[in-house]
């Protein structure tokens, strides 16, 4: 097999896992696709060095670094990384207030990965939000196995902090705009 047909069968594979990767490491949604295409770009070029172990998780680094360099490289323009991700799904005639609702549960999702660090924010997302085993988990992000568990724990811990601070600052708008 070429290397190009190598590439086009992880693509095919795992194309939209590096989207969401790429979403969820911040890249704003405008970006996302520019960015995996990156990502697959990159893993042509450096396919010779792949071993074939986990391509998955080979994808997850070189998009990892990808999403960053960009990251940093958005910060020093002053971009807002802050978009909600895009529906996936196309809207009904009556699931327009689910549609929002989602959209508003995707940013609030987004506002609290975002404030978690990278190392937990890398474990967090393959773990509860492409659902891989722990110990892939951690051999993607290069700790050990413990250390993925407690990246893991402080992640939620972090997630659910931000997410009930919203949820409060959401709920005193609201009865304020009632009375």
């Amino acid at each position: 097999m070429t290397a190009a047909e190598q590439i086009e069968s992880m693509f095919a594979e795992h194309g939209a896992f590096v989207f969401r990767v790429v979403r969820r490491l911040g890249a704003p949604s405008k970006e996302a696709d520019d960015l995996s295409q990156e990502v697959f770009l990159t893993a042509f070029r450096l396919l010779p060095d792949f071993d074939g172990r986990s391509p998955r998780g080979w994808l997850f680094r070189i998009a990892t670094r990808i999403t960053s360099d960009y990251r940093k490289r958005a910060s020093t323009r002053r971009e807002r990384l802050d978009e909600a991700m895009p529906d996936e799904r196309a809207p009904s005639a009556d699931g327009q207030e689910r549609l929002v609702w989602d959209g508003q549960l995707r940013a609030a999702l987004d506002d609290a990965l975002d404030t978690l660090p990278d190392a937990e924010r890398a474990i967090f997302l393959l773990y509860e939000l492409e659902g891989l085993p722990m110990r892939e988990c951690a051999e993607v992000a290069g700790c050990p196995l413990q250390t993925g568990y407690s990246r893991l724990k402080a992640a939620r811990e972090r997630m659910r902090v931000h997410l009930v601070a919203q949820s409060e600052i959401v709920q005193s708008l609201s009865l304020r705009e009632v009375v």
